[in-house]
């Protein structure tokens, strides 16, 4: 999942904004009188006769520590989620942040992690289902699929199978795109 970059430092509300503060929770039980009271408290505070060369001062070292803080900024999500193949739930098992996308050999682990970690909680885990991004694929490769051989040994028991599948909805996008790409199909068609 594709994210956009955000960090932010509301004055106002004394609170970074585009990041979770696990710690937020414990902030929130002193409650609003707080955070006005703290607010209130700066407002008071005497003036700095020095107080305009400091804020440019401030201003550029903000500046220049934001540039370094994008550098480092996640821009993807990777959510693992276990949905069985009867019943209406889903649960997210993981999420992560990451600096572009997380690559084969990374995925290749929190697959077998994910899938080992469900098994000894006694959920059977039988497909990996994905889209078909490369770093996908590439992560598929590692456990020996391909065109002829969609599955592996299951990691948690040797007697069973785990296959990998493609999500439907983007092999039906990856399929209008090729149509769309090779002029096999008007684009007209598609928009109306």
């Amino acid at each position: 999942m594709k994210l956009t970059k955000g960090l932010h430092f509301d004055q106002s509300a004394l609170k970074v904004v585009g990041m979770k503060d696990m710690g937020e929770d414990v902030a929130a039980t002193l409650g609003e009188d707080f955070h006005e009271a703290v607010r209130e408290a700066i407002k008071n505070l005497p003036d700095d006769p020095q107080a305009p060369s400091k804020i440019k001062r401030r201003e550029k070292r903000q500046e220049q520590d934001q540039n370094k803080r994008d550098r480092n900024l996640g821009d993807h999500a990777l959510v693992v989620t276990f949905q069985p193949f009867q019943g209406q739930w889903v649960q997210a098992i993981a999420c992560f942040l990451t600096k572009n996308n997380a690559n084969d050999d990374e995925l290749t682990k929190l697959v077998l992690e994910g899938v080992i970690l469900l098994e000894r909680s006694n959920y059977f885990v039988d497909a990996v289902v994905t889209d078909g991004a490369t770093w996908n694929r590439a992560m598929w490769t590692k456990f020996g699929v391909n065109r002829t051989n969609v599955s592996a040994e299951h990691p948690s028991d040797p007697s069973r199978k785990l296959f990998f599948l493609s999500d439907f909805p983007h092999l039906v996008k990856c399929m209008r795109n090729c149509f769309v790409q090779k002029k096999l199909i008007n684009v007209s068609i598609l928009k109306r």
